[in-house]
């Protein structure tokens, strides 16, 4: 398979290559010019099909409800639709180049790209079509055929003298178009267009799409502003040798993109199929492998480096650069180490990492290159462009570790389809209709946990006539590797109607509150079986920005009312954070769900010991929003939003109390509660992680610290007496800095 996909990608560069070597001998230069721009145009509109529709089909396919042919006709419905609207944007600039009174080969070019830029769309959505379901050989037949029609047409045309920009592209488009038109021809059987999946699909490729596309935009920003820093600072010769040394460099090109093409849907296919074990042992796997042939090539650039600069670039201007040629191979080396953990955080949807890592490249690159191109010349340049290689490689590799560590959120990443999983869910169904074994179910994995999975089941028809509900149900399905027993399934269960009887179906300032009922605890397989409630978690719109002022203002008022109603009855929800709250803003339904102490928490078999249930819960919510160290990293905004509205809750409860001492007394205990998390979050032997906990303790702390910290002064009650722990007035003094922090936040 990465033979086939090694050759596949020597077939497209070699028929890039030959195309532009054809062009330029039947030509003038002009041409070759003219055809580039056009060229450069097409490659953009390909990138961004890939970004937005090829690479979110590869990667969710596996995890996303609808049949293959439904999943697949939607992708081809999306490259329908964005290669309508880009003819469309295309033809409107050839209008306004032909209002403009533009020479007419631009004109000429421009419609010509009206017509063929749909046929190579067709052709690009076949051939990463193909990749995605691992058909590498289907590709190499493809890329093989395009390549010999449209090689054929350019030499007919160069022969027969009718050969220029705008012919050159036509015969690109004849070429995307036979090859793409037959191929969809003999594919359309697997498709199956249906307008609700479209929609469906669109607004899901969206949330992974948007972000690798804004990756690409800065991969394209970083190297263009490599260059436009090299001419500030070197002028325009040291920025062509630089490119000359790049040109070398990038004979690595077929090797990397080869494997590029095929880790994606390769790697997705593991994260379905193994989880996040085999996930990263194919990743490992994949980067070792490239790390021997990118070996291989900088040995051959260290040795034949100065005899290629002589016989490519004979100018005596490029001469002595061959120490800058191994560096840029070096960076490309780095590169190619990086990519399986690209493609892995793709697989595993993680798109923020990737841009975000990007990013901080392109920053420490630019950087580098300033500082050390005036010292060290183009050798610096290339240290600077290596630097920020091994900036976004490392960065993308501890976060896919971190990500897959075993007591990470994606650990066991287990698929939705014809596999044990599903089967143990559909057991859990069967649980609630005996003796009948021909039901047809619709099952959708909607949330993962360190504990258990939740899947939703649409039915098609009535499960029980005692039910009285065709809705879909929620199955809450243990994981064997936490080992959890029928006891904890049964008290969450007995938690789970606790909250149901405290809370559903009563309003407090025009929302409606609601929790699950509680329908059936099942010993094999272990799972917990409970009605569905409407609505997205408060860490969905959270981070996603998508709760406007009133909400923000009102919610956490909404929330301490509705808590306080199962706090009056000496009960605690056990884990109170923004994944277990779900928010319908449109009809104003607040869910509360997932009732029951966590088994991390210290307190699990004491937890009403010495604080009230408020602390308890409170706890909860400032102790995993203090500790959310790599989140921050990723998404430093959704976390300060977090940070701001978990103080506006405690800040809410805290309101509700009349007497100052009696305030006082909750805030310490509430810090107290989540100091004593903070403490046993390192238990335990060392290792790796054990490092990271100390981070997350010393950042949790200030976090907390600081959030307590204005609340109290707000309210005027410093100093705190906090069970088991001493603060004095002192310790609460706030700077400048931040009395400005605490009026923004209370804005």
């Amino acid at each position: 398979m990465h033979i086939l996909a090694l050759a596949d990608q020597g077939v497209v560069s070699a028929a890039s290559f030959l195309t532009t070597v054809i062009i330029g001998r039947f030509t003038q230069p002009s041409e070759l010019g003219l055809y580039s721009i056009g060229l450069a145009l097409i490659a953009s509109c390909l990138c961004i099909q890939e970004a937005l529709i090829s690479t979110p089909y590869a990667v969710q396919r596996h995890h996303c409800r609808g049949t293959p042919a439904e999943l697949a006709g939607a992708s081809l419905a999306q490259t329908a639709a964005l290669s309508s609207v880009t003819a469309v944007v295309l033809a409107v600039v050839s209008c306004g180049l032909a209002a403009t009174s533009a020479k007419p080969d631009w004109v000429g070019l421009s419609w010509a790209l009206v017509a063929v830029t749909p046929f190579l769309m067709l052709r690009e959505f076949a051939r990463r079509y193909a990749f995605a379901h691992l058909r590498v050989g289907e590709a190499l037949i493809l890329d093989t055929a395009g390549a010999v029609i449209q090689l054929a047409a350019l030499v007919w045309l160069g022969w027969t003298g009718q050969m220029s920009a705008l012919t050159a592209c036509a015969a690109l488009g004849v070429s995307g178009g036979l090859t793409g038109l037959a191929w969809l021809y003999i594919a359309h059987a697997d498709f199956m267009v249906r307008a609700d999946q479209v929609l469906v699909a669109t607004r899901r490729s969206w949330t992974l799409g948007k972000w690798l596309f804004a990756n690409q935009l800065v991969l394209a920003i970083q190297a263009s502003l490599v260059y436009w820093l090299l001419a500030w600072l070197g002028g325009i010769t040291a920025t062509g040798i630089y490119g000359a040394c790049m040109s070398i460099a990038l004979f690595s090109n077929p090797l990397i993109l080869g494997a590029s093409n095929l880790l994606v849907p390769k790697l997705a296919v593991a994260s379905a199929e193994g989880g996040g074990k085999r996930l990263r042992r194919e990743t490992i796997q994949a980067s070792l492998g490239l790390i021997l042939v990118m070996t291989l090539f900088c040995v051959s650039v260290a040795v034949f480096a100065d005899a290629a600069m002589r016989l490519l670039y004979p100018s005596q201007h490029y001469a002595g650069q061959a120490d800058t040629v191994i560096i840029l191979a070096l960076g490309m080396l780095v590169i190619a180490v990086g990519m399986p953990a690209n493609s892995a955080l793709t697989s595993v949807q993680r798109p923020r990492v990737i841009f975000w890592t990007g990013l901080l490249a392109a920053v420490i690159t630019a950087v580098l290159i300033w500082l050390l191109m005036p010292h060290w010349g183009l050798a610096g340049a290339a240290y600077g462009v290596l630097g920020g290689n091994l900036a976004r490689t490392a960065a993308r590799w501890v976060a896919l570790l971190l990500l897959l560590s075993r007591n990470g959120p994606h650990a066991d990443p287990a698929p939705i389809g014809e596999d044990l999983t599903s089967l143990e869910v559909v057991a859990v169904l069967q649980h609630l209709t005996p003796g009948r074994r021909d039901r047809a179910w619709t099952i959708e994995r909607i949330d993962q946990g360190l504990e258990a999975d939740i899947y939703a089941a649409l039915p098609r028809d009535y499960l029980r006539p005692d039910l009285e509900t065709s809705s879909s149900l929620a199955i809450k399905l243990y994981k064997p590797a936490a080992a959890p027993g029928i006891e904890l399934v049964r008290s969450q269960f007995a938690a789970l109607s606790q909250l149901h009887a405290a809370l559903n179906g009563s309003e407090v300032n025009t929302w409606k509150i609601l929790s699950p009922a509680p329908i059936c605890a099942c010993e094999r397989p272990l799972a917990l079986v409970m009605s569905m409630v409407p609505g997205k978690t408060l860490s969905f719109w959270l981070e996603r920005g998508g709760l406007t002022h009133d909400v923000l203002c009102s919610l956490p008022h909404v929330i301490i009312a509705a808590a306080n109603r199962l706090w009056s009855l000496g009960q605690v929800h056990g884990d109170l954070t923004f994944d277990n709250i779900l928010c319908d803003i449109g009809a104003r339904d607040l869910s509360f769900v997932d009732p029951g102490v966590r088994t991390i928490c210290p307190f699990r078999d004491k937890v009403t010991d010495g604080w009230k249930p408020p602390a308890h819960d409170l706890a909860h919510m400032l102790y995993d929003v203090a500790v959310s160290v790599l989140s921050t990293l990723v998404n430093p905004v959704a976390i300060r939003r977090k940070r701001i509205f978990a103080e506006s809750v405690v800040r809410a409860f805290i309101a509700t109390i009349s007497s100052a001492d009696e305030k006082r007394s909750q805030l310490g205990e509430i810090q107290a509660c989540v100091w004593s998390h903070l403490m046993a979050l390192a238990d335990g032997p060392h290792s790796l992680r054990k490092v990271y906990h100390k981070l997350q303790q010393r950042v949790g702390r200030r976090r907390v610290l600081k959030t307590i910290r204005r609340v109290a002064v707000e309210e005027g009650l410093l100093p705190i007496q906090s069970p088991g722990l001493d603060f004095s007035r002192e310790s609460y003094a706030i700077s400048d800095a931040e009395q400005k922090l605490r009026r923004r936040c209370k804005v």
